[in-house]
């Protein structure tokens, strides 16, 4: 089918400017799936998420616009609408090596891409490209029709925090880990990702992924991102640094449960004790 990305992105609450302006690149794409992933801003509650704490989440109105279709063959590509080069990096590869591990041989795709969210702006650019990806080869394998699916990921939280563990490379419950990213991160992005409500903020626990409300955000009020000019990059020294924090979480939860002789599976769960 072809997509009126327009109507498609206005009814899932786009402005019409936004959606129009969107819609300018995607419209004409052929579709058997078509999804709008954005990016997210943590109001409160940064590096939480891996230690078992609480966030204050929400989307933002620039994200992914993704469309795939099958191929004949077991081929995937992934272009960029816009300029149409071929898109081939750490995060794409391992969405298709983790989905081909835990559920075999995917189908062939062709899918279409474009974004305007900020590369390494702190708005999580890396998770939403992971999210698009899985979701779109989700749908067109019907991954979810599985018994092995239905049996693991039972709800859309738990779709969430296996999300995490796709681009970390953990296992989630019966399903395999594999490489991911490289990042020691939790489910704090992909969560904001795809839980979140048009107008509200949303309140999440994590490890494992638990919604404890929401509140409204009060009309009138925007979020304004500034841009510092640092990049938050996540590669060589900036990916140590990064993980060193997961790591002292870790470290620090080992000792805890050494010397209490308990077995608690969070430093939050450790704090509560």
């Amino acid at each position: 089918m072809t997509l009126n990305w327009a109507e498609h992105l206005i009814a899932i609450g786009l402005s019409p400017d936004e959606a129009q302006r969107k819609a300018a690149v995607m419209n004409g794409a052929d579709s058997a799936t078509a999804w709008w992933i954005p990016g997210r801003i943590e109001f409160l509650g940064k590096h939480t998420d891996y230690a078992g704490g609480r966030s204050l989440l929400c989307a933002t109105e620039r994200g992914f616009c993704i469309s795939g279709t099958p191929r004949g063959d077991s081929e995937i590509t992934i272009v960029d609408a816009q300029s149409g080069a071929r898109i081939s990096n750490t995060y794409t590869d391992a969405v298709i090596s983790r989905l081909t591990r835990n559920f075999g041989q995917l189908a062939g795709a062709d899918i279409k891409l474009w974004s305007d969210l900020p590369i390494a702006a702190g708005l999580s650019s890396s998770s939403a490209l992971v999210v698009a990806v899985a979701v779109t080869l989700i749908q067109l394998n019907k991954l979810d029709e599985r018994t092995e699916w239905q049996e693991t990921i039972s709800d859309a939280d738990s779709l969430a925090e296996f999300l995490s563990c796709v681009e970390g490379g953990y296992r989630f419950r019966s399903l395999e880990g594999d490489q991911g990213v490289g990042t020691m991160s939790g489910s704090e992005d992909h969560t904001a990702i795809t839980r979140s409500e048009a107008g509200r903020l949303i309140r999440y626990s994590f490890a494992p992924v638990q919604k404890a409300g929401s509140v409204c955000l009060p009309p009138g009020h925007v979020f304004v991102v500034a841009v510092s000019g640092v990049a938050a990059e996540k590669t060589g020294g900036a990916l140590a640094l990064y993980n060193g924090l997961a790591t002292q979480v870790k470290d620090a939860l080992k000792l805890w449960n050494e010397s209490m002789s308990r077995d608690d599976p969070t430093l939050s769960a450790a704090l509560d004790a």
